[in-house]
């Protein structure tokens, strides 16, 4: 006779395994949200302490000034 390797588990014990399994996908998903955040905020004291951007650029238009960046660095890579 074959021994069967299925688990059976009840709805309370799915739901326990579930919540704990997504609890911690998110505990993941908030740390490294932490860790790339610290990265660039770092990258951006470097930049702005050694006077690559401009301070006002970084503080008020950051997503302007990332798209402003990426569009020179391509047409730089095109020629």
């Amino acid at each position: 006779m074959e021994e069967s390797n299925n688990i059976v588990i009840t709805g309370g014990e799915y739901n326990s395994f579930r919540y704990d399994v997504l609890k911690r996908i998110r505990s993941a998903q908030y740390e490294a949200m932490r860790a790339v955040n610290k990265e660039m905020i770092s990258l951006y004291f470097i930049l702005v302490s050694q006077r690559m951007i401009p301070k006002y650029k970084l503080l008020f238009h950051p997503i302007e000034y990332a798209q402003e960046i990426n569009a020179r660095s391509s047409s730089h890579q095109h020629r």
